[in-house]
């Protein structure tokens, strides 16, 4: 099992599944039927492992189908549990569910209208990973999902319309022009949005319309990265491409598992209370926390694997859309320090200790705990030998 759950408690993992839960129903809402909900299993195969990416807490998902539902498990802490159910489509119209498991490219007829719905997955531009615009024709409606949690693409961009034009209010001259141009733009995403679902929605034709979305789908992310950058549109930006999440994994690790104990005055925390003290501790002298037997050097590489997945996230975004200055948000900067800590501290574990000033701190708790009755083995020969405990 990965190790990213072990650290967490019950309930913060059942918290995490929930939320992956609930991005899974709203993504199938749209793949699904309006009516019935049926889906393929291929769509919900492809639903799954969406959600797969995006949720940390799950480590592997599962699809399954009868002839009458589609069911998707996640798995959780080792456990596959299951996330949702839903009636299996018969095949591309989904108009009645209950027979027959027919993948979206099967048995396809681009003759007749009922069998014209398509749905288009690509990666976006701006962020390499996690991070994906979906487009669907359902029934003669286009429907978008942005990003790796479901949310509809034009209200978010309607959503910064509508706060351009009320900035526009507060300013005068230049910065009130700048503010209607930046809402026009905007409005311009729609405005192709719009023109083109007209004309993909006009067409019988399967290839053309699973071609038209394709084609959409790259000139929408052109666009989005486009203006983004051009007005600065740090908090649409960071709503879109989810930045404000990664930075909160950052900040969650290095405050409730680095730094929980840092400076705690409680007689069971030796040291400065920093789990890389404790896991610098275990790799250069052997030592164990004597009242939890806690693996300190599990906790300090699960932390340093999900910032640096963080950290690589933000790069991607940095790397296309420069002007917003990522790398000036506090919790970034600390992310990169946490993870060269971590390093530090497994790599270089006796100097580490000695730098904070900390080696005489764990040297001396192996010498207590060799001191009690019956006798507790702490360390290694070497260690005991080199020191005289």
């Amino acid at each position: 099992r990965p190790v990213e759950v072990r650290i967490l408690s019950g309930a913060e993992l059942q918290k995490m599944f929930q939320e992956a839960v609930g991005d899974l129903e709203k993504m199938l809402k749209t793949l699904g039927h309006p009516e019935t909900g049926a889906i393929t299993k291929a769509q919900a195969e492809a639903a799954a492992n969406e959600i797969d990416a995006a949720h940390e807490v799950i480590t592997g998902v599962s699809v399954t189908a009868d002839h009458e539902h589609v069911t998707v498990n996640g798995e959780l802490d080792g456990k596959m549990k299951k996330m949702t159910s839903k009636p299996v489509a018969v095949g591309m119209d989904d108009k009645k569910a209950g027979s027959e498991n027919i993948t979206p490219d099967a048995k396809v007829d681009p003759n007749k209208e009922e069998n014209l719905d398509v749905t288009v997955v690509r990666k976006f531009s701006m962020t390499e990973e996690g991070h994906t615009l979906t487009l669907s024709m359902k029934d003669g409606e286009l429907h978008s999902v942005m990003a790796s949690k479901a949310g509809d693409l034009i209200d978010k961009v309607k959503a910064e319309i509508s706060e351009q034009y009320k900035t526009a209010e507060t300013l005068t001259g230049s910065g009130r022009r700048r503010a209607h141009k930046c809402a026009g733009n905007l409005q311009d995403i729609i405005t192709y949005y719009k023109a083109e679902e007209l004309k993909i929605k006009a067409s019988k034709d399967f290839d053309k319309i699973k071609n038209g979305l394709e084609e959409m789908a790259e000139t929408i992310k052109a666009m989005i990265v486009s203006v983004g950058n051009q007005y600065r549109l740090k908090d649409f930006v960071y709503d879109v491409f989810e930045i404000a999440p990664a930075l909160n994994t950052i900040k969650s690790q290095i405050e409730d598992q680095l730094e929980k104990h840092l400076g705690s005055t409680s007689p069971t925390v030796i040291g400065d209370g920093h789990a890389n003290s404790a896991t610098a501790a275990e790799v250069a002298l052997g030592w164990m926390h004597q009242q939890t037997g806690t693996n300190h050097m599990l906790k300090t590489t699960t932390a340093r694997s999900l910032i640096q997945a963080q950290i690589d996230k933000l790069d991607s975004v940095r790397t296309s859309a420069p002007n917003l200055e990522i790398e000036n948000e506090a919790w970034y900067i600390r992310g990169i320090a946490a993870v060269a800590d971590c390093d530090k501290a497994i790599n270089s574990a006796t100097q580490y200790l000695k730098d904070k000033g900390q080696f005489s701190a764990f040297l001396n708790d192996i010498k207590r705990q060799r001191a009690l009755t019956p006798p507790i083995n702490i360390g290694f020969p070497s260690i005991i030998a080199k020191y005289h405990l």
